[in-house]
């Protein structure tokens, strides 16, 4: 637990001085120095001046990435103290975060922390409401109580655990009794399959046709060999004209970027893997860096059109 006395003293910093340009370039100097330092080393030094190297080296990068890390907790922590419970959301264009009870790993905490960075650096206009959640019920009650206080739901992001065929917002002992209390939505067959286009349909019906729907969510939108559909494309199904992004493979916290907010567009990255153990080391560092900006692409986007019953892949 971080004491109160310690997230006073993280938010009291103004790094207003450094901009997200330089944060990043800082950062990428600092992994590009490791990577260098490791290979002249290994090709031209002696053992000793290569230690040397390395530690000279290691100074470097203590001394440039501490303002990343800084500045990014500071971010998102000013970001969590802006958000608002839905109880005391009236009027606004609002961006509803669905956080879910389930997180057997931690990774959902880096994912809220990255995403509620991002949604600062953005400098959207949008109210962020987060809500934790442990049943589908549960967010179509949010969703509707936004809208009674005359809110415009302007994106919808799921931070779940999934993959291609469904995600999980809380414990799923069993499973047909989860899919019944929407804990569990998934494709896996005919019976879950129907249950969860009934919840979704019953939450999508009340957003607006230009709402984003984001699945934060592990594959949720590969799509595989067989052409079974993923749940991306069943949320798409049931709730026409949203567009719905979600990711085509596994990924960490970092992978989902902000590139515009008004149209409000994401996309999601993974580290480049190659051949090379170096350069894949390297590309997963320049990736953690630039907090998931610099990776390959894996972003899937599904849109229903109302009178047309094909389903698109833009």
């Amino acid at each position: 637990m971080i004491s109160n006395s310690y997230i006073k003293y993280l938010t009291s910093f103004d790094f207003i001085h450094f901009s997200e340009k330089q944060v990043l370039a800082k950062a990428t100097a600092a992994v590009g120095a490791v990577a260098l330092t490791t290979l002249i080393s290994k090709s031209f030094l002696t053992p000793t001046a290569a230690l040397y190297a390395s530690g000279l080296t290691g100074v470097t990068v203590g001394i440039l990435l501490p303002p990343v890390i800084l500045y990014g907790v500071n971010k998102a922590f000013h970001s969590f103290k802006e958000s608002r419970n839905s109880d005391a959301v009236f009027d606004k264009e609002v961006i509803l975060v669905v956080n879910a009870k389930e997180d057997h790993n931690g990774s959902l905490v880096l994912q809220g922390i990255s995403q509620s960075m991002k949604f600062h650096l953005s400098q959207n206009r949008y109210q962020i409401v987060y809500q934790q959640a442990s049943s589908f019920e549960e967010i179509t009650n949010t969703v509707v109580k936004l809208k009674q206080q005359n809110n415009r739901i302007h994106a919808l992001f799921f931070n779940t655990h999934g993959w291609s065929r469904g995600f999980v917002l809380d414990k799923a002992e069993n499973n047909h009794e989860s899919w019944s209390n929407g804990v569990l939505l998934t494709n896996r067959n005919p019976t879950s399959h129907e249950i969860a286009r009934k919840k979704f349909k019953e939450c999508f019906q009340h957003l607006d046709e230009k709402t984003v729907i984001v699945l934060h969510s592990c594959s949720t939108g590969f799509v595989n060999f067989t052409g079974r559909p993923s749940i991306a494309q069943t949320i798409a199904e049931c709730a026409p004209r949203c567009l719905v992004y979600a990711p085509t493979q596994d990924f960490i916290g970092l992978s989902c970027s902000i590139n515009s907010c008004t149209p409000l567009e994401v996309s999601f990255k993974a580290p480049k893997i190659t051949p090379s153990a170096v350069t894949t080391i390297f590309n997963m560092l320049l990736y953690g860096s630039s907090l998931g900006r610099y990776g390959q692409d894996s972003t899937a986007r599904f849109r229903k059109v109302l009178d047309d019953t094909s389903l698109s892949k833009e």
